[in-house]
C-alpha cells in the first residue's frame, strides 16, 4: 500500500516539475516578445518626431514667406501715402475730376419697372461714386430709355444739368405719389391667391404699404401692416388665429402664421398616416379575394365599353342616311369610300359622318392585313380593339418615314408612339413644342380635347324663316372657352328638313355668332330659341392668301345690284363713281382727313384733370393692346406726356365686338359748351318732300376725320394702366363735338342744303 502511495506521489512530482519548466518557457517568450515591442515602440517615436520636426521647419518657412510679402506690400502702401502726402496744394480735389466716371455698371429706367426703386437704387449708386449733382445729372440722362427718355424733349437743352428739373419731370411723369389712393385700395382688397405662400403675400403686402402710406412712421405701418397682412389670409383658421393672437407688428403676424400653417399641415399629416399589420395566415386568403375582385372589375368594365360601342338595335326606326332598319343616321356606320394618299400611297380611306367626332378613319379591308387582330389599353384605361395593320409612309415635316400602321377606334386622328420617335432618332422638345431631326424643326399643335370635340350653337331669339328665304340668325355657343375659330357646319341629327345651314366662318369670343339659314321649302319655317341650329369645328390650320382686287371688279359688282336703271342712267353712275373714286374708303384703316375745320376744348384758366385708369378683366387686356395698335398705326392716336389723363371704358357692341371709349366726364364738366344749332328732323323731311331719287354717304368714322387743335391734343390724353396716349383726331365721347361736326358738315355742303342734301 505504502508502495503505491509512493509511486503516486513520484509521479505527480515529475508532472509538476514538467509543468514549472513549462511556465518558465511561457516566462521566457513573453520576455523576448516585450522587448521586440519594446524596441519597435522606440523605433516609431523617433520616426514620428523626426517628422514632425520637418513639418514644423516647413511651417515655420512658410510663415517667414508671408511675413516677407504683407511687409512688402505694407512698404507698397506706405509709400503710396507719402506720395500722397507730398502732393502739390494745387493738384485739383474736385470730384468732378476725380470721379469722372463710375465705379459701377450705370443702371437702365425706361419707364416699364417702378421709378421709386430705381431713384433709390440710382442715388446708393451716385453716393458709392462720389458723384456731384452736376455729375448725377449728366448719368441720369443717359440712363434713360424708350419712354422715360421721351420725357427729356419737354426739358430746355440748357436744363438737362439740373438734377432737380431732371428728377421732378421723371416723378410727375413716373412717380407714384399720384397714385397713394390706388396703392391703399389695392391694399385694402388684397388677398392670398390659391397656391401662394405666406411669404409672397407678405412681401406683396409690405411693398403696397410702403407705397400706399409713405409718409407714416414706422411704427404706424408696421401696425397697419400687421392687421392688412391678417386679413388677406386665405385660410379661415389660420386668419382666425393669428388675428386672436393680436400681434403688434408685421413680424410677429408673419411668424405666428406660418407656425400655425406649419403646425396644421402636420397634424393633417399624422391623422392621414395609419398602421397597416397582416397575419402571415391570412395574407394568402387577402390575395386571392384582391385578384378575384380585380376579374370582376375588368369583366365589368369591358362590357360597358363594349356596351358602349355597340350601336343599339331597335327595329322601329329607320336610318336617314342607308336607309335601313336598326338605327339611327348617328350611329350609321356607312359611308363613302373615298381615296387619299398617305404621303404617296393611294389608298381609299371610309369618310365617317361629322356628328361622330373626330375619329381615326377606316381603311378598307382589302387594303390591310386584318387576319391580326388585338386588344390594347388606351390612356383613359379604356379597351380599343385592332382592326388592323399595314405598312405605311409617313411623311413630317419635308421628310418620308415607312413604319408599320395599326388601325383602331381611338379618339384622335392619328398618334405617333415613342416606338416610332425612338426608330427614327426624334427629339421632343416641350418648351418650345417642336419635334427635331436632323435639324429640321417641326411645330406641333395642341392636340387637347378642344380639338375633338364640336361645339353646338342655340338660337338666341325666336325667328320666322321666309319660304324659299335665306336669313342670318344670331346664335350663342352652347360652352365657349373650348377654341375660338371655327367653321359653322349642318347639325344633319337635329334639323328640319328642307333647312340648310352655310359654311362660315366665325369667331367664338363674340358674343352673337352669324348663322346663315336657308329654307328651301314653299312655306315660312319658326326656329325657336333655344334649339341647335348649327355645329362649330374648330380651325386646325388658317392658310392666308393674299388676292388683289381691281377697281373695275368693284364698280361692276356695285352696277350689277342697280338692277332699276337703264343703260344710260348705269353709264351716267359709272362715269360718277369713277370721278369720284378717291371719295370711297378701300379698306378698315383707310379714314380721311378733312382740313377744313379743327375741334378745340377750351377748358378755360381750370387746371388739368387727371383720373386713376381702372382695372380691367384679364381676358380683357389683350383685346386693349391690340385696338391700342390698331388706333397707333392708323394715325388715330400718339403717345402723350401732358397732365391730363382719362380712363377707358370697354363696351360691348350687339355683334359681341368691343367698342372702346374714353370717360371724357370730369374734361366735360370744365369745358366751355359750344351751342352751335343741330338742324331739326322735321325740317329736314318737310325738304324730302316730292324727291323721288335718294341716295346716302355713310362717313366712315365721321369724328376720326376731323382734326384737333395741338394745343389740345394732351386733352385728349387717355390711359389704359400701362402708358398715356392721345387723339390726333377728335375723339367720341367730348360734349362740343357734335358741334364741331356738324358746323364741319355746314361748311362743307353750303349752297347745297335744302335743295339737293
Amino acid at each position: 500500500m505504502s508502495r503505491v502511495k509512493s509511486e503516486k506521489l513520484k509521479t505527480m512530482s515529475t508532472v509538476v516539475l514538467k509543468k514549472i519548466e513549462d511556465i518558465q518557457c511561457v516566462k521566457r517568450d513573453n520576455g523576448e516578445v516585450k522587448g521586440e515591442v519594446q524596441r519597435k515602440t522606440e523605433e516609431v517615436k523617433r520616426e514620428v518626431q523626426g517628422k514632425i520636426k520637418e513639418e514644423k521647419g516647413e511651417v515655420q518657412r512658410m510663415i517667414e514667406e508671408v511675413k516677407k510679402k504683407v511687409q512688402g506690400e505694407i512698404g507698397d502702401i506706405e509709400k503710396r501715402l507719402s506720395d500722397l502726402e507730398i502732393r502739390p496744394d494745387n493738384f485739383p480735389l474736385s470730384p468732378e475730376i476725380i470721379y469722372s466716371r463710375p465705379t459701377d455698371k450705370s443702371l437702365i429706367f425706361d419707364g416699364q419697372t417702378s421709378w421709386t426703386v430705381f431713384r433709390t437704387q440710382f442715388d446708393v449708386m451716385s453716393f458709392a461714386n462720389g458723384w456731384s449733382n452736376r455729375v448725377k445729372a449728366s448719368q441720369l440722362v443717359v440712363s434713360l430709355r424708350g419712354s422715360a427718355a421721351e420725357v427729356l424733349q419737354g426739358i430746355p437743352s440748357d436744363k438737362l444739368t439740373d438734377l432737380t428739373i431732371i428728377e421732378n419731370a421723371l416723378e410727375a411723369r413716373f412717380g407714384d405719389s399720384h397714385l397713394t389712393q390706388f396703392y391703399r385700395t389695392e391694399l385694402k382688397t388684397r388677398r392670398q391667391k390659391p397656391g401662394e405662400s405666406l411669404q409672397v403675400l407678405a412681401a406683396d403686402v409690405e411693398r403696397l404699404m410702403s407705397l400706399a402710406y409713405a409718409e407714416c412712421p414706422q411704427d404706424v405701418r408696421d401696425s397697419l401692416a400687421a392687421q392688412y397682412f391678417v386679413d388677406a389670409i386665405r385660410d379661415e383658421d389660420t386668419q382666425h388665429a393669428t388675428r386672436l393672437m393680436d400681434a403688434k407688428d408685421f413680424k410677429s403676424a408673419l411668424a405666428y402664421s406660418m407656425k400655425y400653417e406649419a403646425a396644421k399641415t402636420v397634424s393633417k399629416t399624422s391623422r392621414n398616416v395609419r398602421s397597416i399589420e397582416i397575419e402571415d395566415g391570412t395574407g394568402k386568403e387577402k390575395d386571392e379575394k384582391f385578384d378575384c375582385l380585380l376579374k370582376t372589375l375588368e369583366k365589368l368594365l369591358n362590357s360597358h365599353v363594349a356596351g358602349r360601342k355597340t350601336p343599339r338595335r331597335n327595329p322601329n326606326v329607320t336610318c336617314w342616311k342607308c336607309n335601313k332598319e336598326g338605327h339611327v343616321q348617328k350611329e350609321c356606320q356607312t359611308g363613302k369610300l373615298m381615296y387619299g394618299r398617305l404621303t404617296g400611297r393611294r389608298l381609299p380611306f371610309l369618310n365617317k359622318a361629322p356628328e361622330e367626332g373626330l375619329k381615326v378613319p377606316h381603311f378598307a379591308e382589302e387594303e390591310m392585313d386584318s387576319t391580326w387582330k388585338d386588344l390594347f389599353a388606351t390612356a383613359t384605361g379604356e379597351k380599343a380593339e385592332i382592326h388592323g395593320k399595314l405598312d405605311a409612309a409617313i411623311e413630317c415635316g419635308s421628310r418620308k418615314f415607312q413604319h408599320r400602321i395599326y388601325v383602331a377606334d381611338i379618339t384622335d386622328p392619328c398618334i405617333l408612339g415613342l416606338d416610332f420617335l425612338q426608330k427614327f432618332n426624334f427629339t421632343v422638345d416641350l418648351e418650345k413644342n417642336e419635334i427635331r431631326i436632323g435639324g429640321e424643326e417641326i411645330p406641333l399643335f395642341s392636340a387637347s380635347a378642344e380639338h375633338s370635340k364640336l361645339c353646338f350653337v342655340l338660337a338666341k331669339e325666336k325667328t320666322i324663316i321666309p319660304a324659299r328665304s335665306e336669313c342670318l340668325i344670331q346664335g350663342v355657343p352652347e360652352v365657349s372657352g373650348q377654341f375660338r375659330y371655327s367653321v359653322t357646319d349642318f347639325p344633319s341629327q337635329v334639323s328640319q328638313q328642307g333647312v340648310l345651314v352655310a359654311a362660315t366662318l366665325v369667331d367664338l369670343k363674340r358674343e352673337a355668332i352669324p348663322v346663315r339659314v336657308l329654307n328651301l321649302d314653299n312655306k315660312p319655317k319658326t326656329v325657336d330659341k333655344g334649339p341647335v341650329i348649327a355645329t362649330c369645328e374648330p380651325v386646325v390650320d388658317i392658310v392666308a392668301r393674299p388676292q388683289e382686287f381691281s377697281e373695275s371688279l368693284r364698280l361692276s359688282s356695285i352696277l350689277d345690284n342697280l338692277e332699276g336703271l337703264n343703260e344710260e342712267q348705269r353709264t351716267a353712275v359709272r362715269e360718277l363713281l369713277q370721278e369720284f373714286q378717291n371719295l370711297f374708303s378701300t379698306n378698315d384703316s383707310d379714314v380721311g382727313r378733312c382740313n377744313m375745320t379743327q375741334h378745340r376744348i377750351n377748358t378755360g384758366n381750370h387746371s388739368p384733370v387727371k383720373q386713376y385708369p381702372r382695372r380691367l378683366p384679364l381676358a380683357k387686356k389683350e383685346e386693349t393692346e391690340r385696338l391700342v395698335k390698331e388706333m397707333v398705326d392708323n394715325g388715330i392716336i400718339e403717345e402723350s406726356s401732358g397732365p391730363w389723363a382719362s380712363p377707358i371704358v370697354l363696351v360691348k357692341k350687339k355683334d359681341g365686338s368691343t367698342h372702346f371709349c374714353i370717360d371724357y366726364r370730369k374734361l366735360n364738366e370744365i369745358t366751355i359748351k359750344d351751342s352751335y344749332p343741330l338742324p331739326r328732323i322735321d325740317d329736314i323731311l318737310d325738304a324730302l318732300n316730292g324727291s323721288q331719287w335718294f341716295s346716302t354717304l355713310d362717313l366712315k368714322s365721321g369724328y376720326w376725320q376731323v382734326e384737333i387743335q395741338p394745343e389740345d391734343k394732351g386733352k385728349t390724353a387717355f390711359t389704359t394702366g400701362q402708358g398715356l396716349w392721345q387723339f390726333k383726331v377728335m375723339p367720341f365721347g367730348l360734349c362740343n363735338a357734335p358741334a364741331t361736326f356738324e358746323r364741319l358738315m355746314e361748311t362743307v355742303l353750303r349752297g347745297l342744303t335744302s335743295e339737293a342734301c
